[in-house]
């Protein structure tokens, strides 16, 4: 399976909001650029590190960092309404922290 594929098939996960557009324009970014070091803060499901990630798995180098507390207190920090209730509620962080 090539990269491209393999970027589908991460896009293809109903968790996250990349889109496999976006995912592609980063992926082709790393593979441009061949950074050393990419940091991604917020990672929630993922979706847009893991295409980093295959990229430089694809170039045989750089390293990936995702931060992401997954902890409810920290996804409501700074939102509110619908954005807050479904941070602190409805996101399940326990399930996406082992996805």
């Amino acid at each position: 399976m090539n990269l491209f594929d393999q970027i589908a098939e991460v896009c293809a996960s109903p968790h996250g909001w990349c889109t496999e557009t976006k995912a592609r324009t980063l992926a082709s970014l790393v593979l441009g650029t061949r950074p050393e070091t990419i940091v991604e803060i917020g990672v929630w499901s993922g979706k847009s590190l893991l295409p980093m990630a295959l990229a430089c798995r694809e170039l045989g180098s750089g390293m990936v960092i995702g931060i992401d507390p997954y902890e409810p207190s920290a996804s409501v920090e700074g939102q509110e309404g619908k954005n807050a209730e479904w941070w602190s509620s409805v996101a399940n962080h326990e399930a996406m922290h082992a996805y």
